[in-house]
């Protein structure tokens, strides 16, 4: 008997839809991509998705910089969504989720090619504080732009709680706000350690597009 010959597409291209349609595909972070993906980029008519392995390796990398990493059982093939306005591909969108005392909390990020905060959506999250990061105009300004550098001194020096100094919000929002500071610092690099050569060419098509 022949032996079949199993590939699987680690890069997928999705036009946007006239109306909202749930898509099912492997290695699939966002249970709703479209919803999710066109919220945070609404200039974008369309999305390609890149998986990498997260491995021991990436688990490694982080816990040089941070002083927190990655679980073991966050180890496996994940997937990150180029927007694209056309051609131009506009920003990324990683969906990352983060253990809580509520429960999990998954945040999806969107950021730039200099892996720099453009928007963030809550997924899932049962913490009512939540809607002080979705309202607050000066907390959101904090985010806002912020990078892998800026988002650490918003942490104490060993990552469990928020540097009220630097980051101040009601005394109600401090917990949730530590599990967002260590979501995104996670999220930046992750994707800048397991998809660092799609950044690099990422960003130079849309320096050709400026």
């Amino acid at each position: 008997m022949r032996p079949f010959l199993i590939v699987i597409a680690t890069v997928a291209l999705f036009a946007r839809p006239s109306q909202t349609q749930a898509l099912d595909q492997a290695f699939c972070a966002l249970r709703d991509p479209n919803t999710e993906i066109y919220s945070l980029f609404p200039e974008a008519d369309s999305y390609r998705s890149i998986v990498r392995l997260v491995d021991q390796q990436t688990r490694t990398a982080l816990s040089e910089s941070l002083p927190f990493t990655l679980h073991f059982n966050e180890l496996a093939e994940h997937t990150v969504y180029i927007a694209q306005g056309g051609e131009e591909p506009l920003g990324i969108v990683h969906l990352r989720s983060e253990a809580s005392k509520w429960g999990l909390v998954e945040i999806a990020w969107a950021l730039d090619f200099d892996l720099r905060i453009l928007d963030f959506s809550f997924v899932r999250c049962r913490d009512r504080s939540k809607e002080i990061f979705e309202e607050n105009r000066d907390i959101r300004a904090k985010l806002i732009g912020a990078d892998f550098t800026s988002l650490k001194k918003f942490l104490s020096t060993d990552g469990n709680s928020l540097n009220l100094d630097t980051m101040p919000v009601d005394p109600k929002a401090t917990d949730l706000g530590a599990v967002i500071i260590r979501n995104a610092l996670k999220t930046i690099a992750v994707t800048r350690t397991a998809w660092n050569d799609a950044l690099v060419d990422l960003k130079d098509k849309g320096n050709h597009h400026q």
